[in-house]
C-alpha cells in the first residue's frame, strides 16, 4: 500500500513537470515540504521509479548527459483525466452548497478548501497518533468545526458568514455520493501523507499494528452493531470483518453486557415515556438508536407497533452473538475492584471529562463501567495480552488518555479503526459505501451538539404533563434547545427547578393555540376566497351551457356537412388507391422489361468479349504453328506440331487468366447465376 501511494505521488508530480522531465534529485526536492524535511527518501524515489519504468508508466530520457524521467503518454492522460474528474466534483459541490451566496463563487471555493484542510489534517493526525501510540491526543473534535470556521472567516472578511456557515454545515450534515467522496478523499489524503514518511513512527499502513491484538468492544459500539439502521452499523460490520481477517480477537466484557442491558432498558423506558410527546415531523431528527430503528422498521411494516418492536431487544447480547460471533469474558476481578478507590477516582475523572465535553453529566453506572474497562485493559497488558485495547465511540475515553509513558493508548475510536481498516475491508464493499459509512460517523462527530436532538430532551414535557405531539415541530424543537441552554441540570421533580423550566417553556407555549388560531384564520380567509371563486365558476358554467345549446344547431349542420365531406374523401381515396395499383403494376412491368433488356445487353457483351478473347487465341495458335513447322524438331510437320504442344497450351492458360478481367465483374456474376452457382 505504501509503495502504491508513493508511485501515485511521483506520477502526479511528473505529470505537471516540464516536458523535459525531472531527475530523481529534483523530483525529491519538488515533493519536499516548504522549508521542511523531505517527505520521501532518495531510496524510496529510486525504487518507485524502477517500478514505474518496469510497468511502462515512466520513460527515461537523456539530456545534456543527465538522465531525466518523463511520464508516459498513457499515464499522463490518466492523471489528467483523474484531475479533471476531481475538479468537476469539487466545482459541483461548491456550486451546490454556495449557489445563493453573495459575492464571487471563487472566494467561497478557496475558503471551503481551506476549511476542509484545517479539519481533516488535525483529525487525521489525531487518528494516526491514537493508533500508533506516538503521543497523547485531545480528541474533542467538536472544537475543530468551530476553530476552522473562525480561521476561514477571519482571513476572508468579504465572505458572507451566514452563507458560508450554512453551506459547510450542510456539507457535513447531509450524505450524498458527491459529499461523501470528498470527505473520504480528504481524510485519506492526510492519513496516507503521514504514513508516507512525514511521521516516521506512523505504521498505520502496516497490518502488524493490530495483528493478534485483543479488542474489547464498548457499550456504544455494541449498540451500533445491534440495529442495522444505526449510523455506525456499517462501520461496525467492516471493522469486525477486518479484525477477523487480521487475527484480532474481539471480546465483550461481562460488565459491558450488563451495561448494554441497562442502556437498552433505559432507552426503552424513555422512548415509551416520550413517544407521544414528540411531533411527527421531529421524530426523524431525534438521536435515539431505538427510535431510528423503529421509524425505519415501521416504514417497511406500517402495522408494526412500538411495543411489539421493543420486544425484539429483550436479549440484545444474544442477538449480537448470533450475528457476529462475539466472545464474552468475565472475571472475579470486576467484582472485587468495582468499589475500589482507584476505580472510583477514575470514574470521577471520566465523568468530569464527559461533562466538560458534552455539557451533561455521565451517569455513575456508566462512568464506573468505563473506569473498570480501562483498568481491565491495563490488567491484561500486564499479563499475556500486551496489545490490548478498547474500541469505543465515546471520545471522552480517548481524551482521558494522559499518561506519556503509555506506549499504546487503551482506547481507540471506531472511526479511527474504520479509516485505518479501509485497505483491509472486504471485497464486497465499495469505496463509495465506505465513504458513506465514514460520512455518517463524521456528521455526529464534527457538528455542534445543538444540531441534534435526544429522546431524553422530551422527558421534561412528559414529567410536566405538557402535550407537545400536536404542537408545531419548530416551536417544540426551539423550546428543547432553549431548555438545554438554561437548565441542563434542572430536576423537574423539584419545585424550584420546575418553576424555572415552566418559565422557559411558557415563552414558547404561553398560548399553544395561538399558532393554530392564526392558521385557522388563514384557512377561513382562503375558504371565503374559494367560495367566491366557486360562485363565479357556477355563473360562468351557466352561461357556457346556454352557449352550448345555441351551438348545438350549428353543430348538427356541421355534422351533416362533415358526413358529406367524409363520403367524398372516401371516393377520392378509392380512386387514388386504384391509380396507385395501376402505377405499381406499370412500375413492375417496366422493371421486368429493364431486367430483360439488361440481360440481353449482358449476353451480347459476353459473346462479343468472348470473340475478342478467341481471336487472339486463334491467331497465337496460327503463328505458333508456322514457327513450329519452320523451326521445330521432328521429321514431319505433324511431329513438329506435336513437340510444340506446350506453346499451344500457353495461350489458353493466358486466355483463362485474362478471361475474368476481360469479361468484367458484372458479366461474371451473370454467368454464375446462369450456371446456377450464385443464387
Amino acid at each position: 500500500m505504501r509503495e502504491e501511494a508513493i508511485d501515485r505521488v511521483l506520477e502526479q508530480n511528473l505529470a505537471y513537470a516540464d516536458r523535459e522531465g525531472l531527475d530523481p534529485t529534483k523530483l525529491r526536492e519538488l515533493i519536499r515540504l516548504p522549508g521542511g524535511d523531505y517527505i520521501l527518501s532518495a531510496a524510496d524515489i529510486r525504487a518507485s521509479l524502477i517500478r514505474l519504468i518496469g510497468r511502462g508508466r515512466v520513460e527515461e530520457a537523456t539530456q545534456n548527459g543527465l538522465k531525466r524521467c518523463v511520464l508516459s503518454t498513457q499515464a499522463t492522460s490518466e492523471v489528467d483525466q483523474a484531475y479533471s474528474q476531481a475538479q468537476k466534483l469539487s466545482d459541483a459541490v461548491v456550486m451546490d452548497i454556495f449557489a445563493g451566496a453573495k459575492g464571487p463563487l471563487g472566494q467561497y471555493a478557496d475558503g471551503f478548501l481551506e476549511f476542509l484542510c484545517n479539519v481533516f489534517s488535525r483529525m487525521s493526525s489525531g487518528y494516526i497518533a491514537i493508533m500508533a501510540g506516538n503521543e497523547s491526543h485531545n480528541d474533542d473534535t467538536r472544537h475543530l468545526f468551530h476553530d476552522a470556521m473562525v480561521a476561514v472567516l477571519k482571513s476572508r472578511p468579504d465572505v458572507d458568514k451566514q452563507a458560508f456557515e450554512y453551506g459547510v454545515t450542510r456539507f457535513f450534515k447531509e450524505s450524498t455520493p458527491q459529499f461523501d467522496a470528498i470527505k473520504w478523499n480528504m481524510a485519506q489524503n492526510f492519513y496516507v501523507a503521514l504514513a508516507l514518511g512525514i511521521d516516521p513512527k506512523a505504521r498505520v499502513l502496516s497490518s502488524d499494528l493490530l495483528a493478534g491484538a485483543v479488542v474489547f468492544l464498548d457499550t456504544n459500539v455494541l449498540i451500533a452493531g445491534l440495529t442495522p439502521e444505526n449510523r455506525q452499523h456499517g462501520g461496525f460490520q467492516e471493522v469486525i470483518k477486518m479484525c477477523k481477517n487480521l487475527g484480532v480477537i474481539i471480546k465483550v466484557a461481562q460488565i459491558t453486557v450488563d451495561e448494554l442491558r441497562r442502556v437498552v432498558a433505559a432507552h426503552t423506558a424513555v422512548l415509551r415515556q416520550v413517544w407521544d410527546r414528540i411531533p411527527i415531523a421531529t421524530r426523524p431528527k431525534v438521536h435515539c438508536f431505538l427510535l431510528e430503528s423503529y421509524l425505519e422498521s415501521s416504514r417497511l411494516d406500517p402495522n408494526l407497533t412500538l411495543e411489539s418492536f421493543l420486544m425484539r431487544f429483550q436479549a440484545p447480547i444474544d442477538t449480537l452473538r448470533e450475528a457476529f460471533g462475539l466472545e464474552t469474558e468475565d472475571d472475579p476481578w470486576f467484582d472485587s475492584e468495582r468499589s475500589s478507590k482507584a476505580t472510583t477516582q477514575l470514574a470521577q475523572h471520566l465523568s468530569a471529562k464527559f461533562k466538560a465535553m458534552r455539557f451533561r453529566p455521565k451517569t455513575e453506572e456508566a462512568a464506573r463501567h468505563d473506569a473498570l474497562l480501562l483498568r481491565w485493559v491495563d490488567e491484561r497488558r500486564c499479563g499475556i495480552d500486551a496489545n490490548c485495547r478498547i474500541a469505543t465511540l465515546d471520545l471522552t475515553l480517548v481524551a482521558a488518555e494522559r499518561d506519556p509513558l503509555r506506549v499504546q493508548p487503551r482506547a481507540i475510536t471506531l472511526e479511527a479503526l474504520l479509516q485505518w481498516a479501509s485497505p483491509h475491508c472486504s471485497d464486497d464493499i465499495t469505496v463509495g459505501q465506505v465513504a458513506a459509512i465514514y460520512s455518517t460517523a463524521l456528521r455526529y462527530q464534527l457538528l455542534p451538539t445543538e444540531q441534534f436532538l435526544d429522546a431524553r430532551d422530551f422527558r421534561v414535557f412528559a414529567e410536566m404533563e405538557i402535550e407537545t405531539a400536536q404542537l408545531p415541530s419548530d416551536d417544540v424543537e426551539a423550546c428543547v434547545r432553549e431548555i438545554r441552554k438554561v437548565g441542563p441540570n434542572l430536576d423537574p421533580g423539584k419545585a424550584e427547578d420546575r418553576e424555572k423550566l415552566s418559565r422557559t417553556i411558557q415563552r414558547f407555549f404561553a398560548d399553544p393555540g395561538t399558532k393554530f388560531k392564526k392558521v385557522l384564520a388563514d384557512l377561513e380567509t382562503k375558504n371565503r376566497e374559494l367560495t367566491q371563486t366557486l360562485s363565479d365558476e357556477i355563473e360562468s358554467r351557466r352561461k357556457s351551457e346556454a352557449n352550448v345549446r345555441t351551438l348545438k344547431g350549428e353543430t348538427s349542420r356541421l355534422s351533416e356537412k362533415n358526413q358529406q365531406l367524409d363520403e367524398k374523401i372516401a371516393n377520392e381515396q378509392s380512386v387514388r388507391s386504384a391509380a396507385e395499383q395501376r402505377i405499381h403494376s406499370l412500375e413492375t412491368n417496366i422493371q421486368s422489361l429493364n431486367n430483360q433488356l439488361r440481360k440481353s445487353q449482358l449476353v451480347r457483351s459476353i459473346i462479343g468479349r468472348c470473340i475478342l478473347i478467341t481471336i487472339p487465341l486463334l491467331l497465337g495458335w496460327y503463328v505458333t504453328g508456322l514457327i513450329a513447322i519452320k523451326y521445330g524438331d521432328g521429321a514431319t510437320s505433324f511431329q513438329k506440331l506435336t513437340n510444340a504442344w506446350p506453346w499451344f497450351g500457353l495461350f489458353p492458360a493466358i486466355a483463362a487468366l485474362l478471361f475474368p478481367y476481360v469479361i468484367g465483374r458484372e458479366r461474371m456474376r451473370y454467368l454464375k447465376r446462369w450456371r446456377g452457382e450464385d443464387k
